[in-house]
């Protein structure tokens, strides 16, 4: 039996492994599911990976120097990403979203404090 969104269902491991076969290209086929920090704590979460991954992003805002990038995107609904990429001793990597800053409500305000937690 296996677990799908916290219900059992009766299919073996034999069973959905024999259905993930794909008959087109004579295969077993899987499906990535990636974190979506913009929609932690719902069961959105978890989206499935295209050949557009974050296609509903767009880049909006890039600026960079020796050590620090900062990355802005923005999806039609107005969610927003503002990540700092730090290189002064290794990779940090930090973001900041409209879910874990209520507070600022667009992404021009968000790029301009470059806000992040």
């Amino acid at each position: 039996m296996a677990a799908i969104n916290s219900t059992v269902h009766d299919h073996t491991l034999t069973h959905m492994f024999n259905a993930s076969f794909d008959k087109k290209y004579q295969m077993n086929a899987v499906e990535l599911v990636a974190y979506d920090p913009v929609n932690t704590g719902t069961e959105n979460a978890l989206k499935r990976v295209t050949t557009n991954a974050l296609g509903e992003y767009s880049l909006n805002d890039k600026t960079e120097d020796a050590t620090i990038v900062y990355v802005g995107l923005e999806d039609a609904a107005a969610d927003w990403i503002v990540q700092k990429l730090d290189y002064t001793s290794g990779l940090s990597r930090r973001f900041a979203t409209k879910l874990n800053n209520p507070t600022v409500t667009s992404y021009a305000d968000a790029w301009a404090a470059k806000t992040l937690p």
